[in-house]
């Protein structure tokens, strides 16, 4: 009997250390136990996560029907051996005190049964059971052979398990290893996302994987890729556990989300045979930086001629594994994104910033307020400045409540002398020079302005468009689609073929003065936030040279207009001196003249019928006239009635001066040619004026005594900011030879024999007085020209109005003589 079973103890270690498969070496024991005893069948269950309940692993004979079948051990025999990790033998089945186990159909019909746990010195595996129809005695020796056999078989399991972690473990290893190779052969995210997501999907075995990565802060989606077929619900339940911060979990699109582990075989689940269960699995990905992300595999693909298949756990922590190297990988390409994407930015903005820089060159080198807007557009247009098709700088009319374009640029293909600088440094000038060169080659070769834009005038209201707004509002807007938006001026946008345009508002010293307006109606396109920053830039460095021109520009005339008066008040010193002197002289000189002038005339009365002292009186008579002219005006040049000025009509006071002298002309033969124009009124003394054109038309009768053409013409000029109402006298007597030009205006300067020197400095103090001026068109050899120009009546009481300068009587420009 020893020998036997030293025989079978023999055969069961020779089989449980053969170079067979482990399930072969497994059914082989069951084998050697059911001939060795002599029993009818030998069973193998191994114990599951599920509490009292076994799965058959093994069955002797050999039947395939029972493998994977799961059952509970509820207070049966065999709960009782794995309890207490001993062997039991039941000599007769009761099927009072063994009911559970009799129904299950394994034992049902059989007599008596053994029971051996299966474990070695560290784990629990399972129970071997021996059904025989016969009773079994209890032979200690028996027992003893079965449990040394048992341990074998213990040893065995133990080795599967081994064998079949060890072969994971490098399966798994390899798997990594081909998805780090893949994932790791990128930094571009696109590309690394959709292999990330395929191989994924190809190494879990599952017909579709989803990625997607949330921004931590905001919760903005960053990245979201899929491959395969994904259903909707997978990934709107994706979302919602990214947002419920969800660990690893494997789902049923029937049943709610199960915790991670091996669902129990089909045969022994409640699930209906035909029934497709369909699992997917997710696993959290873990950042370092502001990210949060899930990976999602959907729908297990069944193997060979498996009907369904469903994810495990060793499947979750494969999936999480390769999570952690997708994570890290798509850490490191974001963060290379974003590194890349900086210094492209940092790139564009010291590009930006050094244009930028050299228009603001450009700006500074002039303080003219009609070249500056065109500079300053120019730069915006060009190609090498930022590049806009068009540009259009509006400034506001305060008084009329008005946007009015002040300039405009659209992109040309003609180009100033040179190339523009390939290369510029923030302290290389050549940029602002070409910028200067293009803008004064533009408005040389543009002849005609841009009908579109010319005559515009836009309301400063709210409803009057985008435009008005920016104004208004102080703040920039940029405009997609101006056919569709509300805001939009449909009628302005058609008038300049506008679809996307951006405007930003021109600022001085906290106060908005314009707009500027860019769109690219040429090439379309588009603009970005980015382009509408540096515009805005470019839009405060503009009010600043625009307000300091403005200055520069008042500062210029304030200087001049101080350089004026002291001119004037010195004039106007002199004059007075000269006037006391003039009254005091004509005051002594009056009284002897009378007196001669009186006596004179009784001697011609007393001495009629001689004709000789006749003759000598008459020259007497004549030269005391004579003097007593020159004592009249140069008692009217030093006078100042301004007391007594007030609107006057122009045209009949100039008629009235060339009706004084209408015979003296006719009979000198100088035709007389007369143009009236429609002008305002005029704020000044009637007599004062009346005796300006009658010095003029005398000036001409004395500069054609062989006869000539006297043009006389009134009409409104525009100089500037101001209005002038004008009246040219011009004759053909010659013109003033051009050395005596300079004194004509000087006091008691002459070249006739009879003349007193004071009929042209009479004209210029009567006109200064009136803040008139007078502008001399010579032309020697032809003749000359006198334009006497005084302000409209409503701008004379203004100027009037204003506080004089202590000491200043005149008031007026100095004369414009023009010496051709």
């Amino acid at each position: 009997m020893m020998e036997d079973r030293f025989e079978f103890l023999k055969k069961i270690v020779h089989l449980a250390n053969s170079s067979i498969g482990f399930e072969d070496r497994m059914q082989g024991i069951l084998d050697l136990m059911v001939r060795g005893e002599k029993v009818e069948k030998a069973c193998l269950l191994f114990m599951t996560p599920l509490p009292d309940t076994v799965e058959v692993k093994k069955v002797s004979p050999r039947d395939p029907n029972w493998e994977g079948i799961s059952f509970s051990i509820h207070r049966t025999p065999l709960a009782e051996v794995l309890e207490n990790r001993k062997a039991l033998s039941v000599p007769r089945l009761n099927r009072k005190e063994h009911k559970a186990l009799l129904r299950n159909p394994l034992f049902k019909g059989y007599e008596s049964l053994i029971l051996l746990p299966v474990e070695d010195d560290q784990l629990l595996y399972g129970v071997v059971g021996l059904l025989s129809r016969i009773a079994l005695d209890s032979d200690t020796g028996r027992q003893e052979t079965l449990q040394l056999a048992v341990r074998e078989l213990a040893g065995v399991i133990r080795n599967s398990w081994f064998y079949t972690e060890a072969k994971k473990r490098i399966a798994e290893l390899s798997v990594l290893h081909q998805v780090g190779r893949v994932i790791g052969s990128s930094l571009e995210p696109d590309e690394l996302i959709q292999k990330a997501v395929t191989i994924t999907a190809q190494v879990i075995n599952a017909k579709g994987s989803a990625l997607l990565i949330l921004d931590r802060d905001s919760e903005e989606v960053i990245v979201e890729a899929e491959f395969g077929v994904v259903p909707p619900e997978v990934k709107k339940q994706i979302l919602q556990d990214i947002l419920a911060r969800k660990g690893d979990l494997i789902y049923s699109v029937k049943r709610e989300a199960l915790p991670a582990a091996p669902p129990l075989d089909r045969k022994g689940s409640d699930q209906r045979e035909g029934e497709a269960v369909s699992t997917y699995m997710c696993i959290r990905l873990f950042f370092k930086g502001p990210y949060r992300g899930r990976l999602c595999v959907y729908e297990k693909i069944p193997l060979g001629g498996q009907g369904e298949a469903r994810f495990n756990e060793e499947e979750l922590s494969t999936l999480s594994t390769i999570g952690n190297i997708i994570a890290n990988s798509l850490e490191n390409a974001l963060t290379f994104q974003k590194v890349e994407a900086l210094a492209r930015k940092n790139e564009w903005m010291v590009r930006n910033l050094s244009t930028l820089y050299q228009i603001d060159s450009a700006m500074m080198t002039s303080t003219s307020l009609k070249d500056l807007p065109q500079i300053i557009l120019e730069a915006i247009t060009l190609k090498e400045g930022l590049g806009f098709n068009r540009a259009i700088l509006l400034l506001a009319d305060e008084e009329r409540k008005f946007l009015t374009p002040m300039a405009w640029s659209i992109r040309r293909n003609h180009r100033a002398e040179g190339p523009p600088p390939k290369e510029e440094g923030l302290g290389n000038d050549a940029l602002s020079g070409y910028f200067l060169r293009q803008a004064a080659e533009i408005r040389k070769k543009r002849q005609e302005a841009d009908r579109s834009v010319q005559g515009i005038k836009i309301p400063l209201k709210a409803e009057a468009g985008i435009l008005a707004r920016t104004f208004l509002e102080g703040r920039s807007f940029l405009v997609k689609r101006a056919s569709e938006d509300p805001r939009a001026n449909k009628e302005l946008a058609k008038e300049w073929n506008l679809e996307s345009f951006a405007a930003v508002p021109i600022l001085a010293k906290d106060r908005v003065i314009g707009v500027i307006e860019v769109d690219n109606f040429l090439d379309r396109r588009p603009i970005t936030q980015d382009d509408l920053h540096i515009l805005s830039m470019l839009a405060h460095q503009a009010g600043l040279a625009l307000e300091n021109a403005r200055l520069y520009s008042e500062i210029a005339r304030t200087n001049e207009e101080l350089r004026a008066a002291r001119e004037r008040l010195i004039e106007s010193e002199k004059m007075m001196a000269m006037g006391e002197m003039a009254s005091g002289l004509a005051h002594e000189i009056r009284n002897p003249l009378v007196s001669i002038g009186g006596f004179a005339r009784r001697l011609m009365r007393k001495f009629p019928d001689d004709e000789q002292v006749q003759s000598y009186v008459q020259v007497i008579v004549t030269e005391v006239e004579r003097l007593e002219k020159i004592l009249n005006e140069i008692t009217a040049f030093s006078q100042d009635p301004r007391g007594t000025y007030k609107e006057r009509d122009f045209n009949p006071i100039v008629e009235e001066a060339l009706g004084l002298v209408r015979r003296e002309l006719e009979e000198a033969r100088i035709q007389v040619q007369t143009q009236w124009g429609t002008v305002p009124q005029i704020f000044g003394d009637n007599r004062q004026l009346l005796h300006v054109f009658y010095n003029l038309f005398v000036n001409a009768w004395q500069a054609m005594p062989q006869g000539g053409v006297l043009s006389v013409r009134t009409f409104v000029k525009k100089e500037g900011d101001r209005s002038w109402v004008v009246c040219e006298v011009a004759d053909t007597g010659g013109g003033i030879p051009p050395e005596l030009l300079h004194n004509i205006f000087n006091p008691f300067f002459t070249t006739k024999v009879h003349g007193s020197g004071l009929g042209l400095p009479i004209v210029h103090k009567i006109v200064t007085r009136h803040n008139g001026e007078v502008d001399i068109d010579n032309r020697p050899g032809e003749g000359v020209s006198f334009q006497v120009k005084l302000p409209p009546a409503r701008e004379a009481k203004l100027i009037l109005a204003k506080p004089r300068i202590n000491g200043e009587r005149d008031h007026g420009k100095k004369k414009n003589i023009d010496r051709r």
